[in-house]
Parts: structure tokens; sequence; C-alpha cells
């Protein structure tokens, strides 16, 4: 996903400050938050992926505000409500409802030792085919899930090297609260010139790189270099374009796609994105190739469109005007989807 909940995985959030002879909780009641969190953990009304992703529901301006275990209890707040292990009520009064149910914890103290040693495994015992060999260059999707992954944005789009596949291990699914069973091969990596914010530079950064879908693809999987070279200012990098943002490779996917279904010719697209980035130049708003590119790339494809009728400039804009709709009409935190779209 893409929020502050990736903190850890985000540019600019700056080098992580280690703190030297950290403790394992800095107060006791951080303590009693991790055993409260374990001990309703073992009624099993819902998985690691399930309190992840409660923690991903917190808001912004909270998540910040929140220490690393504040966040844990307000998680399992939720999951508690959600699941019908405690009412509101009984949170606020810190006592059982009146004629509610009394039940027997499944972890008991004397189980407790057994619980702490031991470790459930992720992995899991199938046959996957291996898509990289060790040495094989690869680069690591530019992808935007809606819910968790473990590829850093940071190392989204970059290319590095395989140097080593383990074995099958278990992703988050979009259930949350069932148990996933999807499968997906850890593959290693070494990629270069990687960093969230660290000013100094590393050779190399090692990161295990996993999803639900497929995080890597074979460098190829863009138009060819000739063909990049014709387009005016493209922000790029030594493994091709980049994006700031979503929306900006979606952008770029669909001219592709249009040029590949043979609806107009690549020739074509490279000159009406010039013309339409000289008219920005001579209205004033000149672009450095980064910050206001794909905004200028969306004008002259939908120029582009319109003249070879593929859409009419009306439907453009109402379909605009759907969209902001339903971004302002949906919560934080959730897909914006247009309600009863046909297309």
């Amino acid at each position: 996903m893409n929020g502050v909940h990736d903190m850890g995985g985000m540019h600019g959030m700056g080098p992580i400050q280690a703190q030297e002879n950290e403790p394992v909780f800095h107060e006791p009641w951080e303590g009693r938050a991790y055993a409260v969190t374990r001990a309703m953990g073992a009624w099993r009304k819902w998985n690691l992926d399930a309190s992840r992703f409660q923690s991903e529901l917190i808001p912004p301006a909270d998540y910040f505000r929140m220490t690393y275990y504040e966040r844990w209890i307000v998680a399992l707040v939720e999951l508690m409500l959600k699941t019908r292990l405690v009412t509101r009520a009984e949170l606020e009064s810190g006592k059982p409802d009146r004629g509610s149910a009394k039940q027997s914890p499944p972890l008991t103290a004397e189980k407790v030792p057994i619980l702490v040693s031991k470790r459930i495994p992720a992995s899991r015992d199938v046959l996957a085919a291996v898509r990289f060999k060790e040495g094989e260059r690869v680069r690591a999707r530019n992808m935007h899930p809606v819910g968790h992954t473990r590829l850093p944005r940071y190392v989204r789009g970059k290319t590095g090297r395989s140097i080593g596949i383990t074995e099958c291990f278990c992703s988050p699914t979009p259930t949350h609260c069932f148990l996933a069973r999807s499968r997906s091969m850890y593959t290693r990596c070494a990629l270069r010139r990687v960093s969230c914010g660290e000013r100094k530079p590393h050779r190399r950064i090692l990161c295990m790189l996993i999803c639900g879908t497929t995080t890597l693809n074979q460098p190829n999987s863009i138009p060819q270099p000739e063909n990049l070279v014709m387009l005016p200012r493209l922000p790029r990098d030594e493994g091709g374009p980049v994006f700031a943002e979503p929306w900006q490779a979606q952008a770029f996917a669909l001219a592709v796609r249009l040029s590949a279904q043979g609806h107009f010719s690549w020739k074509e697209w490279a000159a009406a994105l010039a013309d339409e980035l000289k008219a920005a130049a001579d209205r004033g708003e000149p672009d450095d190739g980064s910050r206001y590119y794909y905004y200028h790339w969306l004008a002259a494809l939908e120029r582009l469109v319109a003249a070879k009728r593929l859409s009419d400039p009306a439907a453009m804009l109402a379909r605009k005007e759907e969209w902001a709709g339903a971004y302002r009409r949906t919560p934080h935190g959730k897909p914006v989807e247009l309600a009863n779209s046909s297309s």
C-alpha cells in the first residue's frame, strides 16, 4: 500500500536512528501491551495479517503521533470489538456487561512459556516454479497495491541482481481476518542506489521482496530504449522510466498500450507530447522533466485520443468529474471506486 503506514519503506523519511543498547521495552506498559496482545491472539479470532491490516487503518495523523506499542493497543482494541470479544461499554467501564457469558481464556499461566517459545513458520512445503536464477538481472515492479506489501517504495522500479532463492512463504491476503493461504517465492536481491533518506551512500542494500503478486519483472517489459529516447525530458534512470505516483505509471502504461494496439504510432505520440511540452513552456509553465511532466503527458494523451476519435472531450470530462466525486466520497484508507461504472 502507499501511505504513512509504510514509513519504513518510504523515501524522504530520513535515516533510521539506531539506539545503542536499546531495551526490548522502553516502559513497563509496553511489555504489558505485548503480553495482552499475545494473550488475546490465543483466542484465534484473527491472524497476524489481520492485526497488521488493523494498524494500517489508523488515521495518518494518529499513526505519526503514536509510539510503536500505542499502535498495538489501538489495533488490538478494534480487533476485539470487531470479533465481539468485548463491548465498548466494557472497555470504558473496565467491567463485564451484566448477563454476559463467562468464558475461560484459552491461554493460562502454564501455557505462556510454550506460547512464547513456539514459533509458527510462515514457510509452506509446496511446489512452485522458480522464475529467476541466481545472478540474473531483475527489476522490482513499480507497483502500488491497496493492501500490505513487503516491497519498499524506494526499491520499486529499481534494478538489481538476484543473489538467492528461498522457499515459499505465506503472504497477506485481502481477506485480512482469515488464515492466509497464498504462496509467494522469496527472491533476495542486491539493489544499488536505493535509500529511504540516508545521506551516506551504500554500495548495495539487501532486501527481501515478497508480495501476494509477482514483484519482479524481466527488465525488457517496457518500450525499447530507442523508443524512450524519442520522448523529450522523460524522467528515467539507467533502468528505465521512473514514477513519483501510481497514476503516473498508469498514464505511461496507457499511452504504451494504445500505441501497441495500433491506435497511433510511437512517433505520433512523441510528437504530440513534444507539442504539449512546448505549448506549456510558451504559457510560462516550463517543466524540468519531473514535477509536472505527467500532467502534460495526460493533456497530450487526451488531445491525441480525441483526435483519433477514441473518445470525445465531453466524455472524458464527465469521467473526470465521476472520479473526483468518488474520491470525495471515499473514506480515508479505502480504494476509490466508481459506482455502477460500465467501463
